[in-house]
């Protein structure tokens, strides 16, 4: 079924007064831009058409919403919590849903971080089995996260589980939780997104963020493994990755203590991810175009070129930081031999054995391993000495 039948709709939930933060959080700046333009921008990037509750300063988000293309439903009942405006959004797109067929990915105003490729993957995941009554939670680092993606056919139930006069519920103060915890029903789908996470209910939250928004696109390690282990499931190419990851790591420390101008994060994510989509053809690009579109652009350049020999900075077009990412990836990729380090020619005398009836195929070991001399030689200038031993653990 496509999803024109069965439509995930985003519902972005910003009718608090923002109290803690001081101010309307949907018109709350993070980056330049306001928190609602930002997952408005989110959600079209994932393929969803998004509705906005409002409450509080309900003309001013109505006309933000409005300049930003997204329809607006208002809850009067703003004041008794974000509950009621889950009840009020959900109704309207159910209302709005022929047969109440879709889903509505609940996105509240202020957890503004979450990546597009989280809600793609959820949107992916509900219209792979678009089931009426299907609850969808994302997860990372082993904790649950925002958004939560509901089938419009759990709407009655919910409306009347809301109901204070329910036996069954609480009261309307159990939220949403208290309804998913009461179901049992919700399918968790991993993401390898710590934004699911952040949110910014106060000024500290938002400067927090705001620090955090520049290195957006270098991957902690906790969301480089979690995208691995989402994509790469042979043991041995994982093994290899972390074996990679260790000597980039190592790489990328010894030459920022030496004031060289790298990202040890990057390096040892980027070491994670080179190889994990290792079993595609073709598969530094695959994997660089994976990497890039899970909201990682910073290690594109270095996984694709991984297999070759990158140029040191100055040699092309790359800037000196990715450029050099590029080298120190590539060299510790030809030390890893499954998840042992060797050198240069062990490494490549391994290949020339492989190919002993096959000279050309030799010829082309012998000039690969040539090209990665230079380039062990190009670092060791820049270390101070053997690149083997840092990666090795022998010399920091």
């Amino acid at each position: 079924m496509s999803q024109k039948h069965v439509p995930v709709a985003g519902l972005i939930l910003a009718a608090g007064k923002g109290e803690r933060m001081g101010g309307c959080k949907a018109l709350t700046r993070l980056g330049g831009r306001t928190f609602l333009e930002r997952i408005a921008e989110t959600h079209r990037e994932a393929g969803l058409t998004a509705m906005v509750v409002t409450g509080a300063q309900g003309e001013e988000v109505q006309a933000h919403a409005a300049g930003l293309g997204l329809a607006t439903v208002h809850n009067p009942r703003f004041e008794e919590g974000m509950f009621t405006s889950i009840l009020t959004g959900l109704t309207a797109l159910a209302a709005a849903t022929p047969g109440g067929s879709g889903a509505a990915c609940l996105h509240p105003v202020d957890i503004p971080c979450i990546r597009a490729a989280s809600i793609l993957r959820l949107r992916r995941t509900w219209e792979a089995n678009p089931h009426p009554g299907r609850i969808l939670l994302p997860t990372f680092d082993g904790r649950t996260g925002h958004p939560p993606v509901i089938g419009l056919g759990r709407v009655a139930e919910i409306v009347a589980w809301a109901n204070p006069a329910n036996p069954a519920n609480p009261g309307s103060s159990g939220g949403l939780g208290g309804y998913l915890a009461a179901c049992g029903a919700a399918e968790l789908v991993a993401v390898a997104d710590a934004g699911i996470h952040l949110d910014a209910d106060t000024p500290a939250d938002l400067a927090a963020l705001e620090a955090w928004l520049p290195r957006r696109e270098i991957p902690t390690l906790a969301e480089a493994e979690a995208l691995l282990q989402m994509h790469q499931h042979s043991p041995d190419i994982v093994a290899h990755c972390r074996a990679v990851a260790l000597a980039a790591g190592r790489l990328a420390e010894a030459l920022r203590r030496r004031g060289e101008a790298i990202d040890v994060e990057a390096a040892f994510a980027a070491g994670l991810l080179h190889d994990i989509l290792r079993t595609v053809p073709g598969h530094a690009a695959a994997g660089a175009a994976l990497v890039r579109d899970a909201g990682f652009g910073a290690l594109e350049s270095a996984i694709a070129r991984h297999p070759g020999v990158p140029p040191l900075p100055g040699a092309d077009g790359d800037g000196e930081e990715t450029a050099l990412l590029a080298a120190v990836l590539a060299l510790a990729d030809k030390y890893a031999a499954g998840n042992e380090y060797v050198s240069l020619e062990e490494r490549f005398g391994r290949k020339a054995r492989r190919y002993a009836d096959n000279p050309e195929a030799q010829a082309a070991v012998a000039r690969r391993l040539a090209q990665s001399r230079e380039l062990e030689a190009r670092l060791q200038a820049l270390l101070g000495g053997p690149p083997l031993e840092v990666v090795a653990g022998r010399r920091e």
